[in-house]
């Protein structure tokens, strides 16, 4: 008996943009904050492993009072970095800083895990950069606002207000909240987003911090928040896998099936693996249309694995025993669910070449699902 093990991975990046308005007693509406990004936490980011989906993380809207920030710009300091140690050009570095992320402002990133000094920092990630870069400390260890004074999860009304589309190689989910009329002069400075309706501690998506002075209401008044949440998704077109697979050869893998949301949540318990004769060429991802993967095929369950606290990073593993899923023409390979005998692919790997499973070989699968922010300094 042989045993073969296959894996293959997919990615998600997540962002906010929202927007905030004012609006009066009399329905009237005026915009006082333009589209702005937030900054989605590592408290919300590990929650998405085993409790919430992306679209629970974004079941209320929170606003408060508070102005600590969400990051701290470097000016003119620099940094470089040997191996795990990160030294600026000029005091810089506290201990509060353990926990948040440096991302310098070519691009790399790496999280803070211990300071020697105001100008040493020990970071998680070790790499050669001795080119100086200006870079910003992101305070990605927030759980809260800092002063939490409303939160809703009431919902606009309007046929635009809550949607979910597929734009731009992104899922982009739209939502309206409403807060309720203030009773008392009130000024907002601080913004966030939470997977609970009700005040609860370390229930933190993402936060912002408000421009200029913040918003004002006056009693009477209800702030109106419109937020895209956007996931850049990967593989969208067909990505080459060298291989060899276990009887040779290599394939693609692309995502598909993207207007289903909630199956991309890195929190699903388990997922089919689904072993078939098909060659049917991928479907377009960057649409709302179903794809049912056709032929003969054969399945099993894919259980989720234990989750590495920390890691944003998810997978599901098949396998087939010695009297599972034998054939001499496996033609492709899916991450999926059913209904019945209806397949959906969610990940699928073409084969350049027909794979053989037989009963002298086991085989394992296992499909991962990494995730994270986009952040930009």
């Amino acid at each position: 008996m042989s045993k073969n093990t296959l894996n293959a991975t997919a990615h998600q990046r997540a962002g906010i943009r929202y927007q905030l308005s004012v609006i009066a007693p009399d329905g009237a509406e005026r915009i006082c904050q333009v589209w702005k990004k937030n900054l989605i936490l590592d408290n919300g980011l590990a929650r998405l492993a085993n409790d919430y989906t992306w679209d629970e993380a974004i079941r209320a809207a929170v606003v408060g009072t508070g102005a600590t920030p969400t990051r701290r710009d470097s000016g003119n300091i620099t940094f470089t970095q040997t191996g795990q140690t990160v030294t600026a050009s000029a005091a810089f570095f506290s201990n509060e800083d353990v926990g948040r992320l440096l991302k310098l402002d070519t691009g790399e990133e790496a999280k803070i895990q211990a300071v020697t000094d105001t100008v040493t920092a020990t970071v998680d990630t070790a790499r050669e950069h001795p080119a100086a870069s200006e870079g910003t400390v992101w305070y990605v260890n927030q759980t809260g606002l800092t002063a939490e004074t409303m939160r809703t999860a009431t919902y606009g009304s309007g046929g635009e207000d809550n949607t979910v589309s597929i734009v731009d190689n992104q899922v982009v989910r739209k939502r309206t909240f409403i807060f309720a009329p203030v009773t008392a002069q009130v000024t907002l400075h601080e913004i966030g987003w939470s997977w609970n309706d009700y005040n609860s501690a370390n229930s933190l998506f993402g936060r912002d911090v408000l421009e200029g002075g913040g918003v004002t209401l006056v009693p009477g008044q209800q702030l109106k928040v419109v937020l895209n949440l956007y996931i850049d998704l990967s593989p969208l077109s067909p990505v080459v896998m060298a291989g060899p697979f276990w009887t040779g050869g290599g394939g693609e893998v692309q995502l598909e099936n993207l207007g289903w949301p909630s199956m991309i949540s890195p929190n699903r318990y388990e997922f089919e693996t689904f072993l078939g004769d098909s060659t049917e060429p991928f479907t377009h991802p960057n649409t709302g249309d179903t794809f049912h993967l056709g032929g003969a095929k054969s399945r099993k369950i894919a259980s989720r694995l234990a989750y590495v606290a920390g890691s944003f990073r998810r997978v599901w593993r098949s396998q087939f025993t010695l009297n599972d899923g034998n054939s001499t023409n496996i033609n492709c390979m899916s991450l999926g669910w059913s209904y019945y005998d209806t397949i959906y692919p969610l990940l699928r790997i073409r084969f350049d070449q027909p794979q053989t499973k037989d009963s002298d070989n086991a085989l394992t699968v296992d499909w991962a699902m990494s995730w994270g922010r986009v952040l930009i300094n």
